[in-house]
C-alpha cells in the first residue's frame, strides 16, 4: 500500500478541529493529511492511518477528489 501525503481544502471547519479561535462557516481550511492509500475511483480517495494483517483498519478518511489539491507519494526507509 502507497504512503501519501494528501493535500486537501475543507469547508466544514468547525467540526471536528480544536476551537480554540473563532472559525466562519464560510472560510475554507487547507489541510494536509498522510496515510496509506487504501482505495481510489472516480469520485473519492480513502486513507487509513494503520491496517493489520487481520484486515482491521484504524482511522479510515474518505476526501472527494474534488476537494483535493495534491497527492504525493512518500518514500518508506
Amino acid at each position: 500500500m502507497k504512503k501519501v501525503l494528501v493535500r486537501f481544502n475543507d469547508i466544514n471547519v468547525a467540526h471536528g478541529w480544536a476551537q480554540d479561535y473563532e472559525v466562519g462557516m464560510d472560510d475554507i481550511a487547507h489541510c494536509e493529511a498522510m496515510g496509506f492509500l487504501f482505495a481510489e475511483d472516480t469520485e473519492s480517495i480513502t486513507l487509513i492511518m494503520a491496517r493489520s494483517d487481520l484486515g482491521y483498519m484504524f482511522e479510515r478518511m474518505v476526501i472527494p477528489k474534488g476537494w483535493v489539491e495534491s497527492i504525493k507519494e512518500m518514500r518508506l526507509k
